[in-house]
């Protein structure tokens, strides 16, 4: 140990040395053809481009620093280096430095450095963090970190690259591009870390509960949506698996397709459809205590259809047929309904539509069979508790349980909120969607009744929250693939809080699950109380 020390302070003994004579040197005219032609050069330390907030002015992008020390070769700042750093990590920079190279290095500290001489430690911001929150809303960069590639960075890429900045450090050096000594280096700050940029209808917080949510649960593929009933803003938006926006490759690794957006992608929807029907029924007046006997199965167009209840659930009334799922109440119920009015509640309430989220942001289009295809009993039967040829995002699915539990309006889902300008103060604004009545008041009432009995005696149990009274609804779609030859499902809850005065719908799909009682109603009451306790800590001023 003592043999190391005593090469190392020779060695910080010649560095020094060195740097003497290169200045008598200098000093003394000895280069006097070469200073003439001394310049200065310039290090581009960091690059900025405009913020991506959520909807509270919380920056999404750019949340995390890092000091990084920008270190100029000269005896002053060799001396500091000396006393601050260890052993090890003075020899990775000594050598450089008495060649008359400038140096930059990140550690832990370079905050005792900022008050040397010849040293300057800089605030850098990484474009994206460790865990980045909405990364599928969001998106990436392009290699050179100069163009928005996917997600609102490219929705938005020339807005905000017009407000990037740059921090530049400039030193002087001699003809051979030497750091001239006793020069000051100058850090030249342009538009960095600029306030422009552009605002999400995102809430940070209640993301963040989303996508915890979802990795508590173990989801390795799955969604969850958390939707404002009110404004129809998409306040969180979160997909598994997610990817870092800084290692994209180990992302194409991924045998789960992490680039995958779940929660805007189609799927079958199952029993969740099941609230178009009771709509649709109950708007063409059929009375809620209509009455069907459930045997464990029925026979349509010579096919026979199970119950998910193979024993039969007996006499049901509507609400305790919705509370139960019962599949074949539903398909009973679906043939009272005339066809074409079965299909135009389910438009109404957004299925065949494609959202444009962002400017080339689009989900999937949802989709429902065309009135030709329910040519039979058995076609009508299917989609009576949601399978068949129907589709749609779990974005959709939200945005059709916000309309039938908020009082009947649909609103299209909005994710964009408008611009900021360099002030950091809103500069321009999106255009509202238009509301849109699709089922009375009346109506509405009576769905949201029904899907409180699910949760408080029905299949949505484990959505309970001793916290606040919810509704939602269970789901266990079919998909007609595969796995060792075991069908594959996909599993649902969607649901509402508080039921007194909607406020949020909150839409959760587990793929490959078991059963939407058990995968996705627990996630759905995590989220939903976690938004709780937020809300109740940071109460509207």
């Amino acid at each position: 140990m003592g043999k190391r020390t005593i090469i190392s302070f020779s060695l910080f003994c010649i560095a020094i040395f060195s740097l003497i004579i290169r200045l008598y040197i200098i000093s003394n005219g000895g280069f006097s053809d070469a200073s003439s032609q001394n310049s200065t050069k310039t290090l581009n330390v960091g690059t900025t481009r405009g913020v991506i907030y959520d909807r509270n002015m919380i920056p999404l992008t750019g949340r995390e620093s890092y000091k990084l020390a920008c270190v100029l070769p000269t005896a002053s700042a060799i001396g500091c280096l000396k006393e601050n750093l260890n052993e090890e990590e003075f020899e990775l920079f000594y050598k450089k430095l008495i060649e008359g190279s400038l140096v930059t290095f990140t550690s832990n500290k370079c905050g005792a450095l900022s008050q040397c001489p010849d040293i300057a430690v800089l605030d850098i911001y990484n474009r994206y963090c460790k865990n980045q929150l909405a990364p599928h809303v969001l998106g990436y960069l392009s290699p050179d970190k100069s163009e928005g590639v996917y997600g609102a960075e490219k929705s938005y890429n020339e807005y905000l690259k017009e407000h990037s900045g740059s921090l530049v450090l400039v030193y002087s050096t001699d003809a051979l591009g030497r750091v001239l000594s006793g020069v000051d280096a100058q850090v030249r700050n342009t538009n960095y870390a600029s306030k422009a940029g552009i605002v999400l209808t995102l809430d940070s917080a209640i993301q963040k509960y989303a996508q915890d949510a979802l990795k508590n649960a173990g989801y390795v593929t799955g969604a969850a949506i958390v939707l404002d009933i009110k404004s129809g803003e998409v306040l969180a938006l979160a997909s598994v698996p997610d990817f870092d926006p800084n290692d994209l490759a180990a992302a194409v690794e991924n045998k789960n397709a992490p680039f995958v957006n779940r929660a805007i992608s189609n799927y079958s929807v199952g029993s969740v459809f099941k609230l178009v029907v009771a709509a649709a029924a109950i708007e063409s007046g059929i009375p809620v205590d209509y009455e069907y006997r459930c045997t464990g199965s029925c026979t349509k167009s010579s096919v026979k259809i199970y119950c998910h209840n193979r024993k039969g659930h007996g006499v049901l009334n509507m609400q305790e047929a919705f509370s139960l799922s019962c599949n074949t109440y539903f398909i009973n119920l679906a043939s009272r309904i005339k066809k074409s009015v079965l299909l135009e509640y389910a438009q109404a309430l957004g299925f065949s539509e494609v959202f444009q989220l962002m400017d080339g942001y689009y989900t999937d289009r949802a989709k429902m069979p065309d009135i030709s295809e329910l040519d039979s009993d058995a076609a009508i039967a299917n989609l009576a508790f949601g399978q068949g040829s129907l589709y749609a995002t779990p974005l959709h699915l939200a945005a059709c349980y916000a309309a039938s539990v908020g009082g009947g309006t649909y609103l299209r889902p909005t994710l964009y909120k408008g611009t900021v300008g360099e002030d950091g103060l809103m500069s321009s604004l999106a255009e509202k969607p238009l509301p849109k009545k699709v089922v009375s008041k009346k109506t509405s009432d009576i769905i949201r009744s029904f899907l409180l009995t699910t949760v408080e005696e029905g299949t949505g149990k484990l959505a309970k929250s001793g916290l606040f009274l919810s509704g939602g609804k269970t789901a266990t779609a079919q998909t007609g693939r595969y796995l060792d030859s075991v069908e594959i499902l996909n599993s649902w809850f969607i649901g509402f809080f508080p039921y007194n005065n909607p406020e949020y719908v909150v839409a959760v799909i587990k793929e490959n699950g078991e059963s939407g009682s058990t995968d996705a109603a627990p996630v759905f009451k995590e989220i939903c109380e976690n938004i709780f306790k937020y809300k109740r800590a940071n109460p509207p001023s």
